[in-house]
């Protein structure tokens, strides 16, 4: 059960690094913000994965919008 919510603490900081790199990207042209923004994602993309088959969606879903609002 802890390695679950460290794989969701993981993911959810993964997600803000990528959406805070894209808001770089976006606002200032930053073509590294860009580059580490889609890194990002496909690191969330490869977590969500994870956690699919340690659990049901359900269950993940509702504790990574937690998390997430407390990262956000």
């Amino acid at each position: 059960m802890v390695s679950f919510f460290i794989w969701i603490v993981l993911v959810s900081l993964i997600e803000y690094i990528g959406d805070s790199s894209l808001k770089s990207y976006t606002r200032f042209n930053d073509k590294i913000g860009l580059v580490i923004g889609i890194m990002a994602y496909i690191g969330v993309v490869i977590g969500l994965i994870i956690l699919l088959k340690k659990t049901n969606v359900m269950y993940f879903n509702g504790m990574w919008d937690g998390v997430s609002a407390v990262f956000c």
